[in-house]
């Protein structure tokens, strides 16, 4: 298969909310109806750059009735035959419009200071983007630039000001020109980073439409995250996730980076059980050989210990550890159940017995 250059904005987004431990279901294209999203707390749309008109209005219907969206860059510019468009379908639910990628920045050249162009990644592009979304399409979407989130950023936190403290951070990847609509606000902003003093362009929007939130990146962090990974990135997409949601998640799990966890409902014979699995995937051989031809096999293991899960909204009768059949404590805090697995070694399945009425 070829490399797809906007697969690194669905790979980055996935990290991000992976290591933030956020529960998530794939959507696929063909989910993209009313009755599918209803059961949805929030959509993410990484560069989601074609989208039909059918699929447009079910997206706009859900973020109307109460749905929270997260969307970067090109989402909806093109059409299902991924044909562009003047400007985004969804420009009314994004609150911008679309004004054309930044340009790029040209370097010197080694020998004679001539100007010369990044280099381009679309060559490997699939031959239906290539068609419309050529060399020239990634090329103008390289950059750097010096990235800002004010204090009173909605999407500001005490772990982001931790990571950047009040100072602009560096963002290398795509960056649109955009037009803000009435009603839109300002979450971050960029300047170019030979050029700090330039005016800024939005980098990250949010705004209410109807009942729902919407966050829009019209600079690629998803796309960043997943290429060299600045920590600041994963944060600002976790905090816009969240924010989104307008709620909390309903399962919420504490632990390291190193730990991945995946909830599940599960109905048989008339009971209902919560599952959540965590996986352990520190490898003490630190990957030392080839992946491709590692054997998969521990010999030892790093657990890792006291791992909290909130769980909200739920009346759990019973919680249980699996493999291990270790029973575990509830302590309800008001309308939220709290359970501390002690020790994880590799893989273990936390087996939520709930109330009938859940």
């Amino acid at each position: 298969m070829r490399k797809v250059g906007y697969l690194a904005h669905v790979f980055g987004t996935y990290r991000a909310i992976l290591e933030e431990h956020l529960p998530v279901t794939v959507t696929c294209d063909w989910n993209l109806n009313a009755a599918d999203l209803a059961g949805q707390k929030v959509l993410i749309l990484p560069n989601a750059a074609s989208l039909s008109d059918a699929q447009a209005a079910a997206i706009r219907e859900f973020v109307k009735n109460g749905g929270g969206l997260v969307a970067s860059l090109d989402t909806s510019l093109c059409d299902e035959f991924g044909d562009s468009r003047p400007d985004f379908a969804l420009a009314d639910v994004l609150g911008v419009h679309h004004s054309g990628p930044t340009k790029p920045e040209n370097k010197p050249g080694k020998a004679d200071g001539a100007a010369q162009p990044a280099t381009a990644t679309g060559s490997d592009l699939d031959i239906n983007f290539a068609r419309n979304l050529d060399d020239d399409y990634w090329l103008k979407r390289k950059n750097v630039f010096a990235l800002r989130v004010p204090t009173d950023s909605v999407l500001s936190s005490d772990k982001l000001r931790e990571l950047v403290g009040r100072d602009s951070v560096t963002f290398k990847g795509p960056l649109l020109s955009t037009r803000i609509s009435e009603g839109t606000s300002l979450a971050a902003q960029a300047a170019p980073h030979t050029t700090p003093d330039a005016a800024p362009t939005p980098a990250i929007v949010t705004r209410q439409f109807g009942k729902g939130r919407v966050v829009y990146f019209a600079a690629g962090l998803d796309h960043a995250y997943y290429s060299y990974a600045y920590p600041y990135q994963r944060v600002l997409l976790a905090n816009a996730i969240r924010w989104a949601a307008n709620s909390t998640p309903p399962v919420e799990v504490e632990a390291p980076r190193c730990v991945q966890s995946t909830v599940f409902r599960q109905e048989k014979d008339g009971q209902t059980k919560l599952l959540v699995h965590l996986y352990n995937d520190v490898n003490t051989t630190a990957f030392h050989g080839l992946p491709n031809e590692d054997v998969p096999l521990r010999e030892e293991t790093l657990p890792i210990h006291d791992i909290r899960l909130s769980l909200h909204g739920y009346t759990i009768q019973r919680a249980t550890q699996q493999p291990e059949s270790r029973p575990l404590s509830l302590v309800v805090e008001g309308s939220s159940t709290v359970i501390t697995v002690p020790r994880l070694e590799v893989h273990s399945v936390i087996v939520l017995d709930l109330a009938s009425s859940d």
